[in-house]
């Protein structure tokens, strides 16, 4: 506990010397920007030091927050985060807006009335912007102590899965000066997500002294079986409900059903009834956890088609769950390869850092794969330490085909990884067979954000989504020269305080 209250005053110390990073560049501009329509969305009386993080993004969420879905493309930022800060204001008698004053905590409300498809329909009255004003910092600090939050379920997911007090403090550092870092304190859904996120696969994620202990002791009585489901139906429903509320912040929160799903496969030994009902289990967390984008959906499809038909974004949209990619695709340009043009350069060069760190982090896991990294890990959780030796050698005699030497090992991977006794190398935390299942999430990110989304987007989807680019990170910093070092991580933060110039400015980032 004690580490745990130094390690929050850390990160606290962290984020608010990047907010007066931010503060100190905001006035140091000027409080130039290259778009000033978000000025106008605030009003003249929000101060233009906090402004400056209420820019892109912001605008839709601080606008949900106060006057609920009032356009079309608000539907394209889910309700979470908006719903939140709408609670927040009401709990704090801000009553700038008759719906606030009429105490209603919905974003939906009276939508299918006045729901419009250009924002010229309505103008801006000062209560709306002083709304407006009240709901960016509402959601700044919530941001603030979320990042916080997010730091130390870092921290306990990193110390679960590798056991090393140093590699979780290192992640946590590592994560409170990402590349991202712009989005941590910002008024985005970034902070809030990391959190709901990481601290569901916390749950989820399997103990490293579980592992050690695995091949040592058995509980086969029928007693302790029965304790043991109800234990882990406990904890899978706890982490399902928290990336249901990832869901409803992220579009990107259902992704996170696959560890549920793995959850309830590692405990799965042999097709019985009990089996049954642990699949059908898992079946229904998977359906809560999708839910909130369906009914987001829905509830948008209903109030741009249904109550106007001529408003509906294609005349062949019958289907809501199509509903937001017609939306990205219609206000933002998303699609298959739509961001693969000459214009486009600048923006991959954005995202090569983060992109660069996903292709690491995949070589160094390929280069330490076996028979447990396949599976994703769940046959360490059943027969890995009992008979993976045998498989493993195959594998390992498939590998090293063709060389010349063949390097002696006290101890194979198997046995090492098994006993928990491998030594503290740049690759170390490749060799858990459960970080499998991270990078298996992890690519399915990248590779949306490749082929779909806009390129520059990765940088905060990533590092916000996956804790994979920290791990890599936090293991292998420290094998550099301490020259090495300095500029690994003064290039981190320079990348990071030219983000917060440009995205205070209006300016394109990532």
């Amino acid at each position: 506990m004690t580490s745990l209250v130094a390690l929050a005053i850390q990160v606290s110390g962290m984020r608010l010397l990047a907010l007066c990073v931010h503060l100190v560049i905001r006035a140091a501009t000027g409080y130039w920007a290259y778009d000033t329509s978000h000025i106008v969305h605030y009003g003249s009386q929000c101060p233009n030091t906090l402004t400056g993080l209420g820019t892109w993004d912001a605008v839709y969420f601080t606008s949900v927050a106060c006057r609920g879905y009032s356009f079309d493309q608000m539907f394209a930022f889910f309700p979470g985060l908006p719903t939140i800060a709408r609670s927040v204001m009401l709990l704090a008698n801000v009553t700038s807006i008759p719906t606030l004053r009429a105490g209603n905590f919905s974003v939906y409300h009276d939508m299918l009335s006045h729901v419009h498809t250009s924002i010229a329909h309505k103008t801006l009255d000062p209560d709306a912007q002083a709304c407006h004003c009240h709901s960016l910092q509402v959601v700044v600090a919530i941001n603030l102590l979320a990042s916080i939050a997010a730091a130390l379920a870092l921290f306990k997911l990193t110390l679960k899965m590798f056991g090393s007090p140093a590699m979780a403090h290192c992640t946590a550092a590592v994560y409170c000066m990402q590349l991202s870092l712009p989005f941590l304190g910002a008024a985005y859904t970034e902070p809030l997500f990391s959190t709901v996120a990481f601290t569901g696969m916390y749950l989820l994620a399997p103990s490293h002294a579980t592992r050690q202990t695995q091949s040592r002791v058995e509980t086969n009585t029928r007693t302790s079986q029965l304790q043991s489901m109800h234990t882990s139906v406990g904890i899978s429903w706890t982490a399902t409900l928290l990336f249901a509320l990832a869901t409803c912040i992220r579009s990107n929160g259902a992704v996170l059903s696959g560890f549920v799903v793995v959850y309830a496969m590692g405990h799965v030994q042999r097709w019985n009834t009990r089996s049954m009902l642990v699949v059908l289990n898992a079946f229904v967390q998977v359906c809560a956890i999708i839910a909130p984008s369906l009914i987001h959906q829905y509830m948008g499809f209903q109030a741009t088609c249904v109550a106007d038909s001529t408003s509906c974004i294609q005349s062949d949209a019958l289907s809501f769950t199509k509903f937001y990619s017609r939306l990205q695709h219609k206000y933002w340009d998303v699609g298959f390869l739509s961001r693969y043009r000459l214009s486009e350069v600048p923006n991959f060069v954005l995202a090569f850092p983060t992109l660069a760190l996903s292709l690491l982090a995949f070589h160094q896991l390929w280069k330490q794969r076996s028979i447990a990294h396949l599976t994703l890990g769940l046959s360490e959780k059943s027969a890995y330490c009992a008979g993976l030796q045998k498989a493993e050698k195959w594998v390992r005699r498939v590998r090293d085909a063709g060389k010349s030497t063949v390097q002696t090992q006290s101890q194979s991977n198997s046995d090492q990884i098994c006993d928990g006794t491998f030594g503290l190398t740049s690759s170390t935390w490749a060799k858990t067979p459960a970080v499998a299942v991270f990078a298996a999430y992890h690519a399915l990110l990248f590779l949306v954000c490749l082929l779909f989304m806009h390129i520059q987007v990765s940088t905060r989807l990533l590092h916000s989504s996956s804790p994979l680019l920290h791990w890599v990170l936090a293991a292998n910093l420290p094998f550099l020269s301490h020259q090495h070092m300095t500029l690994a991580t003064g290039a981190m933060l320079l990348y990071a305080c030219i983000g917060i110039a440009a995205h205070g400015a209006f300016l394109p980032w990532t």
